[in-house]
């Protein structure tokens, strides 16, 4: 009866510690990856996204040109694929920062600073025509060359902001994130605290003889590794994420780029947690086989 007890309780104990692991998972994620600016900037670099936008904003001008009559030049002279790159990693920082608590405030202003040359381009190309056509500079001129630099900006602000964090905020959703972010020390110190904790519940059960315990914990590593292993390898290799609809390329590369990013982390820990199962698995195999034999 005393066995049989002890049995249900490992048993109990056994899946208790699956959702542990699961959790503390995440947490380790959360706190290593999902709030990481070295992550999304891996994630713009290997997936080629500073060209894309600086083909998109290349684009843009082209097009806007044949509406405008202002030629593309104007704004691209000054807006290099060197700048964009500054531009987007500028942003991408400062979203983070303030999903961290850094700052208090969603503010790309301190990026769209670094566009004041192309301003230049804009008022030169406009006082040039403006001196072709023997046009006084009234309010109505001085209001035009504002407008057309602010669209610029506005666009090439928007381009740059390549994994939309100003639509996540207006939704309200990046305040969410922040709000969550202020919890991740306390929530990983609990779910690895207890995943600890069952862990040490499952080796005093097992004191009699603790080779029992490794199969215990082998059974929860095991089973938490399968099942991420499973959905992750369908997600990763199904091709799943490519069908998102977005229609922006440098977009839809952006987030499904994050999307494998984050799949690929998971099914890196799981492969190890699934071997390190094994092992104990493999462990209590040999060791218990022993003690029986030697009883």
């Amino acid at each position: 009866m005393r066995k049989l007890n002890n049995y249900i309780l490992c048993a109990l104990v056994s899946v208790l510690l699956f959702f542990a692991f699961l959790a503390s998972e995440g947490m380790f994620l959360i706190k290593n990856s999902v709030f990481s600016t070295e992550t999304y900037i891996s994630i713009l670099e290997e997936n080629d996204i500073y060209s894309k936008v600086y083909s998109e904003i290349e684009k843009h001008f082209v097009n806007e040109e044949n509406a405008t009559a202002i030629p593309a030049d104007v704004y691209l002279d000054k807006v290099s694929p060197e700048l964009i790159r500054e531009i987007t990693n500028e942003n991408l920082i400062s979203a983070l920062e303030y999903i961290t608590g850094e700052k208090e405030n969603l503010d790309f202003s301190s990026s769209q600073l670094k566009l004041d040359e192309m301003k230049k381009s804009i008022d030169s190309f406009f006082e040039e025509y403006a001196a072709s056509i023997n046009y006084t500079k009234d309010d109505a001129y001085y209001a035009k060359t504002e407008s057309v630099y602010r669209s610029a900006v506005s666009y090439i602000t928007e381009t740059t902001d390549v994994f939309q964090f100003e639509k996540i905020n207006k939704a309200g959703y990046l305040n969410l994130a922040r709000r969550v972010y202020g919890y991740t020390d306390v929530l990983t110190i609990a779910t690895f605290g207890a995943a600890g904790f069952l862990i040490l519940i499952v080796v005093l059960s097992n004191l009699k003889r603790i080779i029992n315990s490794l199969y215990w914990i082998s059974i929860s590593l095991c089973s938490v590794s399968l099942v991420i292993l499973a959905a992750g390898g369908y997600f990763r290799f199904s091709g799943f994420f490519n069908r998102f609809a977005i229609k922006a390329p440098h977009i839809f590369s952006s987030i499904t780029g994050a999307f494998y990013e984050f799949t690929d982390k998971l099914l890196i820990m799981n492969a190890i947690l699934f071997t390190a199962g094994l092992v104990f698995m493999i462990l209590y195999m040999i060791f218990g086989k022993e003690k029986n034999k030697a009883k």
